[in-house]
């Protein structure tokens, strides 16, 4: 069942929000393979995995290869000791301090989608047709689900309960029994999700756009259209007022929850953005694609 979440990070006084949108700039830069990061919980580092482990310093722009070993999707836990990194081959554990492959999760080969539970404790992955879940600390099963459908995203709610599932259908389940709650019907083939740290919205991004549902009544409060292509990434800020979506047409766009309103338009990227996260303190915004990963924050 899931646990205690941690404290939240205290916000930057210079947050990313529909203040400040304007004033996002790019202020740094890493020309490498960038589809798969996650931001240490301090927000000082970007862990980048996929073909290769990088770790980039936001403080001073710099980046450095750690390993050559594949990674795949990478998660960091809470604490930022530990990174989870999904490859073909497997779930594998690594300390991030001496940068070494601790363990790999049973029956972990080959998952098309990934999710950790705010806590740390919980790791749930789509493998195939089923969901499956570890206890991280131990590295026995939970449980596995059959699942009806493809299913190629995954995201906790920020108190650890539920589990949104998006692919074919987006579907909401009750973590503690592992079963399904509810289906939310009207979302098209979803390529990207987030929950909204507050737990009210769940932005769902698909080819036509972002659709921001209303958890409450499982209806969507608005779709966010602007991209010349599919939206392929989501993030929402740690304040729960913008929406940042990435495209197939290399753009960042910000959005205000609120209203809908498009706040701003980021270019910079050759190749289409895969991934998209603000950092904990809510003062940077990552981007990555197979061109670089970029970090975007508010200028003076």
């Amino acid at each position: 069942a899931p646990g205690k979440i941690p404290t939240p990070v205290a916000l930057s006084s210079s947050a990313i929000s529909p203040d400040t949108a304007g004033s996002v700039a790019q202020s740094g830069l890493l020309e490498t393979y960038a589809d798969e990061f996650a931001w240490s919980p301090d927000s000082t580092t970007v862990v980048l995995g996929g073909s290769f482990f990088h770790l980039y310093d936001v403080a001073t722009d710099t980046g450095r290869r750690v390993s050559t070993e594949t990674v795949g999707r990478v998660w960091l836990t809470p604490d930022g000791a530990t990174l989870l990194g999904a490859s073909h081959d497997g779930i594998a554990k690594w300390d991030i301090a001496s940068i070494t492959r601790l363990s790999t999760l049973v029956d972990s080969k080959s998952s098309q989608a990934i999710a950790l539970s705010p806590d740390g404790g919980m790791l749930i992955a789509a493998i195939g047709e089923a969901l499956k879940a570890w206890d991280l600390a131990s590295g026995a099963v939970l449980g596995t689900v059959p699942v009806e459908g493809y299913v190629g995203v995954l995201a906790f709610s920020p108190d650890g309960h539920t589990l949104a599932s998006g692919g074919s259908s987006l579907r909401l389940w009750d973590v503690a029994a592992l079963t399904l709650s509810r289906v939310i019907e009207g979302q098209p083939s979803t390529s990207a999700m987030a929950f909204s740290p507050n737990g009210s919205l769940l932005a769902a991004s698909a080819q036509d756009g972002t659709r921001l549902w209303d958890l409450s009544t499982d209806r969507p409060l608005r779709l966010l259209a602007g991209h010349s292509g599919a939206t392929k990434a989501v993030a929402i800020s740690p304040n729960s007022l913008v929406v940042a979506t990435g495209g197939s047409d290399g753009t960042v766009r910000l959005w205000a929850i609120s209203t809908g309103e498009e706040l701003a338009m980021l270019a910079g990227h050759t190749s289409e953005v895969k991934r998209l996260a603000f950092s904990p303190d809510g003062a940077a915004l990552a981007s990555g694609g197979s061109d670089a990963l970029r970090i975007w924050r508010v200028v003076p």
